[in-house]
């Protein structure tokens, strides 16, 4: 089985400040922002749930993008 896509992205633990890569299906990313839908984030280290705030929905953006550049430079080269 194929796994959908993902965008992998830095997150802060509100606790203790220990960044960490999390990973969301670009499906889920692109709906939520689309929608204008909250996005949770999860830090596993205090095991802390939250909604993500609008600089990290920047942030998320911004790496959906340079993900789907990558790609549209990848394909430019096959």
């Amino acid at each position: 089985m194929i796994e959908p896509p993902s965008v992998r992205f830095p997150v802060n633990c509100p606790e203790c400040g220990r960044e960490r890569l999390t990973e969301i299906p670009v499906d889920v990313v692109e709906n939520s922002l689309r929608k204008g839908s909250d996005i949770c984030l999860v830090a596993t280290c205090h095991d802390v749930i939250w909604t993500a705030t609008e600089l990290e929905l920047q942030q998320i953006h911004e790496y959906l993008g340079a993900m789907h550049l990558g790609r549209r430079g990848y394909w430019s080269l096959q």
